[in-house]
């Protein structure tokens, strides 16, 4: 009898232990203890104009984690706003106007620092619009009319958590900063047997163990995989460089108007490894070996999290953060998205100027 009680205990223990668990999985949105924002400070001024580029689907609350909208634009847009001053100018990239201009922007006052930007203004003529793959989008974001040389490009799911300066991205004398993940290659070629597309850029890398240095695709498979989620500084004349010398490959990655979640769907199919179209690896290479970027850890100043943990944000913030919405199950959407933007009204609580103010 003593042992079936023991038993019952047990299993009545774990069931409620997972039943806590799940509660504080799903149900804590706030701690009762706020570490509060830091507060934007002085910063040195660039000596060089330095605008911020973002690509934004709409505002559309839509089962495509990909292109529903949370309000993150909103908020990252604030967070530039009060934590990287310096900021000479923001470009917004959308599908088309004036349907996809922001519903919070103050029409008279939105243009003093902010410019939206259509796809048609940046894409060659002829193009097939619009295009949703986001990799597509990043190879003509150059082309922006008035885009200064030194540049930011970021998702509107970084954010700034933190005061940054302009060296967090460039150095004193122009030079990109880069992640250093761009030296962890491996050949991305998926069965060595077959062909792969022509007209895909090269590179010099060397093996690891025995520091010989060959030619392998530029299409390559990191030790990270992906670039670190992060907005990356770009140099205009360079990156119009790149795309000018890999015109068959640019044109490949134009020719897909979606993305699937990570976009490793299309790689297969030409015998390449998965990321096969993410751009901010082979664009940051090709102004390294210009000898226009400089390396850092960019893991180092970072968080990513997805959107069950957001909480976390509060106590140990960082300087970038990037937020995954992964929620896949329908039910559950407006909560995430409650969520979220009780994070967001915390964390960036000051309305811009350039906002029609809601209480």
């Amino acid at each position: 009898m003593n042992f079936v009680f023991i038993l019952f205990f047990f299993v009545i223990s774990i069931f409620t232990l997972k039943l806590v668990k799940q509660y504080l999985k799903y149900n804590i949105d706030v701690p009762n203890t706020l570490v509060p924002p830091l507060p934007a400070v002085a910063t040195i001024a660039p000596p060089f104009p330095i605008d911020y580029v973002f690509s934004w689907a709409g505002e559309k609350k839509e089962s495509n984690i990909r292109s529903s909208n949370n309000n993150e634009l909103k908020y990252s847009l604030r967070s530039v706003i009060k934590y990287a001053p310096w900021v000479n100018r923001i470009y917004v990239v959308v599908n088309s106007l004036p349907e996809n201009k922001p519903s919070w922007f103050n029409d008279s006052l939105y243009e003093e620092k902010i410019t939206l930007i259509t796809e048609n203004q940046i894409f060659p003529p002829g193009s097939i619009l619009p295009n949703k793959n986001s990799n597509a989008i990043e190879t003509c974001i150059h082309n922006i009319p008035g885009l200064s040389e030194h540049y930011v490009y970021s998702n509107d799911d970084f954010f700034l958590c933190s005061p940054t300066e302009y060296t967090d991205f460039f150095t004193p004398d122009g030079k990109a900063i880069v992640s250093d993940s761009i030296f962890s290659m491996k050949e991305m070629i998926f069965d060595k047997t077959k062909s792969v597309p022509d007209g895909f850029p090269m590179y010099e890398a060397k093996n690891k163990s025995t520091g010989y240095a060959k030619k392998i695709k530029a299409l390559l498979e990191y030790d990270t995989y992906f670039y670190p989620h992060v907005p990356i500084p770009l140099l205009k004349s360079v990156i119009s460089e790149y795309v000018d010398n890999y015109p068959k490959y640019i044109k490949w990655v134009r020719e897909y108007k979606t993305r699937n979640l990570n976009g490793c769907d299309m790689c297969k199919d030409f015998n390449l490894k998965c990321p096969c179209q993410q751009q901010h690896h082979i664009m940051a290479r090709f102004m390294y070996d210009k000898g226009l970027a400089v390396t850092k850890n960019a893991w180092s100043d970072y968080t990513y999290i997805d959107s069950f943990n957001i909480e976390n944000v509060y106590t140990n913030p960082g300087k970038f953060l990037c937020i995954n919405d992964n929620e896949l199950i329908q039910p559950r959407r407006d909560y995430i998205q409650s969520k979220m933007n009780t994070f967001f009204k915390t964390f960036y609580p000051e309305t811009p100027f350039y906002e029609v103010f809601t209480p």
